[in-house]
Order: C-alpha cells, then structure tokens, then sequence
C-alpha cells in the first residue's frame, strides 16, 4: 500500500524534513526519526536540515537514486510553504533561504544582498500565500509519485503549518487553460484529498500546531523546537496510526 509496514523488517529508515527532523538543539536524541526507528527496530539515517519543500524532492530523489534502498523506508516532515529555496552556481545545489530574514530578523551575515535590496519585488513572486501552498502541494505529489514508483515504503506529516491554512471553496470555475488548471489543485477537496491518503499522517494535523496545546511543550526548551517530550508523544501517535492502519 506504500505506508510504512509494521510487521516488515526494514534495514534503514531515512528521513527528511527541516530543524523539526534534525533535532535541533537536542541533534539526534531529539530527531522523530531516531525514535521511530527504535520503534520499528531499525538503523535511522537523518538526512534534515534547514530547507524548502521543493528542495526536499531534490534531496529526496539524488539520495534515493545514489543509494541501495532495498528494503529501506522513508519518512517526510513537510516544511513551512514558505521557505524558498534559489540556485547555488558555486556549488551546483539550491540552497534555502532563510525564512526569519522575510521579517527582518535574520542575523546571518554581517552584510545586505541582492535581494534585501529589491525585497519588494522578490515579496511579490516568491511570498505569495497561494502559490507557497501550490508548490508544497507538487512538492508532495512528486515525492509520493517518485517513492511509489521505486516501491519504497514511507509515511509523511505537515511539519509546519499546513496547506489547509488558506482556504478555498469547492466551485472554483476555470476555463480548462493550462495556467487556470493550476487552480484546481488549490482547491479545499483535493488538498485534503492528499492529506486523506494513507501514506498521510494527519490525525493530529500539522506538528507545529498541535504541540503548541501539548502540556509537554516547553519554548524554553530546544529553541521553541519540539522537546523530547513532544517528540516521543508525536512518534507514538505516528507509530499507533501506522499499526491501526494495517489492522
């Protein structure tokens, strides 16, 4: 079915997503992946870090293709819509920028760039609330497409925030034109459509949201990250909704 088995004897399981995936301040011990490897007896692999979605697919598919993944599941912590990513020509890679310096807060490097310089233009294209939430939603089309097409088992959560954030009605018209169809997928049904489907842990909704009315929830603790805590509390509910779906 492509969700993650519970009864199958995996070797690795190999997860992606930002700081929420990485552990922040706490590293591994403070990493879902490492608890619910422990849980499915398995070696973890912690491939997060501080990025977009669409890098994510970029990360996701070179890793799996320069990788033995036989009998290797994947797990995805999705990102804020968000954070954008932009091409490194030095390094030939996307690198993320980060989200804090949208609002001015930012405090790495000591000097302003390009884009500090032309914020208002880049606001326009890049921060728009509906096209964020469109490409986080290819974003997990293609992952789902790419893992099920290589017959890998994965489960997949919204980290931060959710796509369902900004609503929409069901009787969006469109033309039927390539650039109206775009609208579609923006539509409330289908975005829950994908967050429905079984390889979807959305019993909690998205991460962020739900450990800040989780009485374990400290922001003095992990830098406003999730505490071991709220860690350990997501990973049982992740791994009792991956048993229940196979019962």
């Amino acid at each position: 079915m492509g969700l993650i088995n519970p009864t199958k004897q995996y070797k690795r399981l190999v997860t992606f997503g930002c700081s929420f995936t990485t552990g922040f301040m706490l590293k591994n011990e403070g990493s879902w992946g490492q608890h619910l490897s422990e849980r499915m007896g398995c070696e973890h692999i912690n491939k997060g870090g501080s990025q977009s979605n669409t890098k994510m697919v970029t990360d996701l598919i070179a890793y799996c293709e320069t990788r033995d993944m036989t009998d290797c599941c994947v797990g995805i912590q999705l990102s804020q819509p968000i954070r954008r990513e932009f091409w490194d020509d030095k390094i030939y890679s996307y690198s993320t920028h980060p989200v804090e310096k949208i609002y001015g807060d930012y405090k790495g490097g000591s000097s302003k760039n390009f884009m500090d310089d032309n914020l208002p233009f880049y606001m326009s294209i890049w921060f728009d609330p509906n096209e964020n939430i469109l490409r986080t939603i290819n974003s997990i089309v293609l992952m789902k497409s790419y893992l099920n097409s290589r017959n890998i088992d994965f489960i997949m959560f919204e980290g931060i925030h959710s796509i369902m954030d900004i609503p929409h009605t069901d009787d969006i018209k469109t033309d039927g034109t390539l650039s109206s169809l775009s609208v579609y997928l923006l539509n409330d049904t289908y975005k829950q459509s994908l967050l429905d489907d079984i390889t979807f842990f959305n019993t909690l909704g998205d991460w962020f949201t739900a450990m800040e009315s989780h009485p374990l929830h400290n922001t003095d603790i992990n830098e406003y990250h999730p505490s071991m805590g709220v860690v350990k509390w997501w990973v049982d509910e992740m791994y009792n909704y991956i048993v229940n779906s196979y019962r």
